[in-house]
């Protein structure tokens, strides 16, 4: 079975209609593809006509007549023609030759009259005309195939009004019909087009203008290029966004009847200006304040009551206000009124594009008013800093340099004589029981330091790190039943367990190395006491000897005195001596 790819015939009509022209225009590329699609059409005609009648015709001996002959050698050099101009991107060239080349088949018919070859023959040029000529293209061509009919129907009987009226009428009655059929969907044709290009161009203004306001943070660039894009898409429109001072982060904007809320008009004329909900231009009935109070689109014309219509200007009939609502709270921040004159009243396509620029306009606003308080709570944060006491910046300076607290709870450890210190806790048996191994499914939890889940043996094992300030000090992991689910609440308890556990962790390490060093300091106070209580040598090494012991828990414990050193304190006639005590 033959695929698409290895279709010979598929891969001959694309070689035969390949456009080697870069056609830009989607309509100028498929009017080339048609004027191709019919020139080969032309030469297969040519092709069977020659092989079918003429070829035989001469094998026979019968001579070809003269304008059969001028047929058979121009034809395929007019065709040649019309290829090139298409590949060379001389569109209306090749538009104009084939359809007169269809015109002089049509005329080639005349002499017999209204006969069926002249019939079907002025129907190919009409269809040409309407593919791919202009309203004036075609009006052009139906009168000369008028012209044309009414020369056969003079050429079809000596008394035109008893033989050729009848025909005629019918022939004329049949034309005009087919080329008011024709028109007509053509002229749908192109309506749909220019909607669907001008939908795409202003897609493609509406993406500029996305990249435009990617580069803005201030609130009147964002309005003014938003009014602009508005009146330079939709001629003779005013265009005017109006926020509100609050940003929409309260609840007032949207009750107009209670006093309302202060307001910033930017208009597409350049003029601005304030105002509250309780003037005329602003009120509950009109489109601005439906739009704020429905939040939703609403649309208003100059036929409506006065109060709905307040807000129109006076050389403007139609108008479309949206509400520019906040992306996560959905307040309203604003509303974009966009007013149109007489007869210009908004489609559904423009209306639709309306609405994507007001959800834009609302996103980047939102974005800008959370940077601007940003920037504000930076500026704040940054002024207490530089009014820090000193003595606060070097206590905060000193935590900076503080050991990490992982290293700091591995020598902890280890001066406890173990690199691991853990606890296995059963439901059936609530005491711990102490555990130095690392179970293998604590692993990943140690070394990525994220919460690793793992099943077999029908349970589910949540491993959990033990976090503090960044660094994982240990893991810890529950065990449940497969088919009890485990919910992201239950994760994110588990994990907050495990950082307070961390914290408890530093906590407890720090009071007992204080515990330790105050007892320390202890020890060595009460033995500098003694020490200094005693003026004899023997004596105080004697106490030395046995505060060292019950300090360090020593079964043995010996100080030796270098000899010469006491030479000062004996008498000048004694001789230098080693003083050397040993308890045991």
């Amino acid at each position: 079975m033959m695929t698409f790819g290895t279709n010979p015939i598929k891969r001959l009509g694309r070689s035969l209609l390949r456009l080697d022209y870069p056609y830009s225009d989607a309509l100028e590329r498929q009017h080339a593809l048609t004027i191709l699609l019919l020139n080969w059409l032309l030469v297969g005609v040519w092709l069977i006509w020659l092989v079918v009648f003429t070829i035989p015709d001469l094998l026979r001996g019968i001579p070809v007549d003269v304008v059969t002959g001028i047929v058979l050698v121009a034809l395929p050099m007019v065709c040649y023609t019309i290829y090139q101009l298409v590949q060379g991107g001389k569109l209306s060239r090749a538009v104009a030759l084939l359809t007169a080349l269809m015109l002089l088949s049509t005329f080639s018919t005349i002499a017999y009259g209204i006969s069926t070859p002249f019939v079907i023959m002025s129907v190919f040029p009409l269809i040409v005309a309407v593919m791919l000529l202009n309203r004036i293209g075609i009006l052009l061509v139906t009168l000369i195939l008028v012209a044309t009919l009414v020369t056969a129907a003079m050429l079809q009987s000596p008394d035109v009004s008893i033989y050729a009226a009848s025909d005629l009428g019918i022939v004329l009655i049949t034309l005009v019909i087919v080329v008011a059929i024709l028109a007509l969907l053509r002229r749908n044709l192109e309506l749909v087009l220019n909607n669907a290009r001008g939908d795409v161009q202003r897609l493609s203004q509406l993406a500029a203008f996305n990249a435009q306001l990617g580069e803005t943070y201030n609130e009147n660039d964002i309005v003014n290029h938003a009014n602009r894009l508005i009146v330079d898409q939709f001629a003779g429109v005013f265009s005017q966004i109006m926020l509100f001072d609050d940003k929409g982060m309260g609840s007032e904007v949207v009750r107009i009847n209670e006093g309302g809320a202060a307001y910033q008009i930017y208009g597409s004329t350049g003029e601005q200006q304030s105002g509250n909900f309780g003037d005329q231009f602003v009120n509950e009935n009109n489109a601005i304040g439906r739009a704020v109070r429905q939040r939703q689109l609403t649309t208003s014309t100059r036929d409506d009551a006065a109060d709905r219509r307040s807000h129109l200007r006076s050389t403007t009939d139609y108008d479309v206000a949206i509400p520019l609502l906040h992306p996560q709270s959905k307040a309203v921040i604003g509303v974009l009124n966009v007013q149109s004159p007489q007869g210009g009243a908004f489609i559904d396509e423009q209306i639709n594009l309306l609405q994507l620029l007001a959800d834009q306009v609302s996103v980047t606003l939102s974005y800008v008013y959370r940077i601007n308080e940003l920037w504000h709570e930076l500026s704040s944060d940054t002024r207490r800093i530089d009014y820090v006491p000193p003595s606060l910046r070097v206590a905060s300076e000193a935590e900076i340099r503080r050991p990490q607290a992982g290293r700091v709870l591995d020598n902890y450890l280890s001066a406890k004589g173990s690199a691991s210190h853990g606890f296995d806790i059963y439901a059936n048996n609530p005491t711990p029981i102490a555990a130095d191994d690392i179970p293998d499914g604590l692993l990943p939890a140690l070394q990525a330091g994220k919460l690793h889940i793992e099943s077999g043996n029908g349970e589910q094992v949540i491993n959990v790190p033990i976090r503090f300030r960044g660094q994982t000090l240990g893991a810890m992991s529950f065990t449940v039943a497969n088919e009890q689910p485990i919910t992201d609440r239950q994760l994110e308890l588990a994990q907050i367990v495990s950082d307070r556990l961390g914290l408890a962790l530093e906590n407890s390490r720090l009071f007992e190395q204080t515990q330790a060093q105050a007892l320390r300091e202890r020890k060595a106070s009460e033995v500098a006491n003694l020490l200094f209580s005693t003026t004899n040598v023997d004596t105080m090494l004697n106490l030395a000897a046995e505060s060292f012991r019950e300090a360090l828990g020593a079964v043995s414990t010996r100080v030796f005195v270098q000899p010469g050193t006491l030479t000062p304190l004996a008498s000048p006639l004694a001789e230098p001596s080693e003083h050397s005590e040993e308890v045991e």
